[in-house]
């Protein structure tokens, strides 16, 4: 499928060129020839900002941060039909796939190739609407003026500490709100051959985005889960009947080596935008069950209707509130 995108992509300055040809052949025909709209039309986009956040439990009081900056890439076919690529960089501490002890420190770096194709209908719009396809950080990977799209994303991730993985995501996009799911490892992507169904990492999320006709987001909120990982581990406990693998193990016996610490939790996110840039966040962040035992995490949730084994995690339900900071930086190539 990487290859496909890659392909496609390729293609995309050589049918721009012949495009190009095409009019300039239009154009020595006589004025009173009516010159045709472009069938292809392309859109970039870049943005960069960072993400400020006081995290509060029990005994617990520290700030995380991240960095970010993304990209869109667009071209549109017809308003008909839409590549995108959408590269992103994130680099953040103490928050949601980062050590969350206070006394340990580190650094985790993210660049994500995402590559998207879909459908578009229902004509363009007067603004433009923002949105990202996997939810490590705050940056945006794509960006649409078409009324309505329906897209599939596949999502290359590359992380400092070596947790590489595959996503993908499913986005559904109106005029006022986008709705995307990712994940790593379960349905659509058991048939979509977009992710690497390893289930591990970057697990899963669900993001809603509310346009506004100023080019940015009024509200965002989303879900995130990010999981620890031993290969193959979670699916043998499937097929063993197991309902929450052991992903806390010190040691590998066989090379007698530290394995990678589980960074296990989860985080429900609310981003209020107060201005074009500026917004509000807060949010909870933990294993987001309660004393009982009861789960309240989109993920757990559909795991146990599903009848599927629980990621586990134990880690204690924090409060956090901050702001973001994201500077847009529309670049219009249109023809």
């Amino acid at each position: 499928m990487m290859r496909l995108f890659l392909a496609i992509a390729l293609l995309l300055p050589v049918l721009a060129r012949t495009h190009a040809q095409t009019q300039g052949a239009q154009g020595s025909q006589p004025a009173n020839h009516v010159q045709a709209e472009p069938s292809w039309t392309y859109r970039v986009n870049v943005n960069i900002g960072c993400n400020l956040i006081f995290t509060y439990g029990p005994g617990q009081r520290y700030a995380g941060y991240k960095v970010f900056a993304g990209a869109s890439l667009s071209g549109l076919y017809h308003h008909s039909f839409v590549l995108n690529y959408g590269p992103s960089l994130a680099v953040y501490t103490k928050s949601l796939g980062a050590n969350l002890n206070p006394l340990v420190g580190d650094i985790q770096l993210d660049l994500i190739n995402s590559f998207s194709i879909g459908s578009t209908w229902g004509g363009s719009l007067p603004y433009l609407k923002f949105f990202r396809t996997i939810g490590n950080a705050s940056y945006y990977n794509f960006v649409s003026g078409e009324r309505y799209a329906a897209l599939a994303t596949s999502s290359l991730v590359l992380n400092n500490h070596k947790r590489n993985q595959v996503v993908g995501a499913v986005t559904f996009s109106s005029p006022s709100v986008t709705i995307n799911y990712y994940n790593d490892g379960a349905f659509p992507f058991t048939v979509l051959p977009v992710a690497d169904n390893f289930d591990r990492y970057w697990t899963g999320g669900f993001g809603m985005y509310f346009h506004n006709k100023r080019n940015y987001n009024t509200v965002e909120f989303s879900f995130d889960q990010f999981t620890g990982y031993s290969p193959l581990l979670y699916e043998l406990s499937g097929l063993l009947g197991i309902n929450i693998p052991v992903y806390d193990l010190t040691r590998d016996s066989s090379a007698n080596k530290r394995l990678p610490p589980s960074y296990n939790t989860s985080a429900y996110n609310l981003k209020i935008y107060m201005d074009k840039g500026y917004a509000v966040d807060a949010g909870v962040i933990g294993s987001l069950r309660t004393t009982g035992g009861a789960v309240f995490g989109l993920q757990d949730i559909i795991h146990t209707l599903g009848h599927f084994p629980l990621h586990p995690n134990n880690d204690p339900n924090r409060f956090y509130i901050g702001g973001t900071y994201n500077q847009f930086n529309p670049i219009d190539v249109r023809e």
